[in-house]
């Protein structure tokens, strides 16, 4: 990435725990993409150069254009992607007609070319809701997941399941209080974490 040796080390240690970039973070996707930016670009070019839109999510690859694309190409990717050890998954990979309904990355395309939310993920927030207004089931944490699901599905369809909407937004405080209180309790393992590895180190390492 071009940087000095000192840069490349804070980087990798503000990135990284324990010797991996923990899944799951908002920068493991950024790693992830950095990581392999080259072969990106170079897909990328041999694809615009016929005429095909090539889009990336993390790992998942589309391939979009107004003509028919060869299905040739998939071999070519992935012969550029096994140089570098990585392969495309024959049971993900999907060609769709230009008027079909298209599922990217969990997202529908319809023919209206207009984005909605799959059912899998509209049923997921469904039953999830059900729990949180069921005083059996009702649980803080389940509260902030549905919080968390409504706010990428809001990112898809914006007016998204106005009831649930409403319900979270009576629950709002409840939810930040609850964030707030996880940011202390990291805060507090951290410092736990850096005082044992403080309390480990040998003398000569002080």
């Amino acid at each position: 990435m071009k940087m000095s040796t000192n840069i490349s080390v804070i980087l990798t240690k503000i990135v990284t725990y324990e010797g991996r970039v923990p899944t799951g973070t908002p920068t493991s996707q950024l790693i992830a993409f950095l990581s392999y930016k080259d072969l990106f670009t170079i897909i990328y070019e041999r694809c615009k150069a016929k005429g095909i839109l090539f889009s990336l999510y993390v790992d998942d690859i589309t391939l979009s254009s107004n003509k028919i694309i060869p299905k040739n190409i998939k071999n070519k990717i992935n012969y550029l992607l096994n140089v570098r050890g990585l392969n495309i998954k024959k049971s993900k990979t999907k060609f769709y007609a230009k008027k079909s309904i298209k599922s990217v990355t969990g997202i529908i395309i319809d023919y209206k070319k207009q984005l909605k939310l799959e059912n899998k993920k509209r049923k997921e927030i469904i039953d999830l809701y059900k729990e949180c207004i069921d005083n059996k089931t009702f649980s803080i944490e389940k509260l902030v997941k549905l919080n968390g699901k409504m706010n990428d599905a809001r990112q898809v369809e914006q007016n998204i399941f106005p009831t649930i909407s409403a319900y979270l937004t009576k629950h709002k405080n409840e939810i930040k209080e609850y964030n707030k209180e996880q940011v202390k309790k990291k805060k507090i393992i951290k410092k736990i974490i850096e005082r044992k590895k403080l309390n480990n180190k040998k003398p000569n390492e002080l």
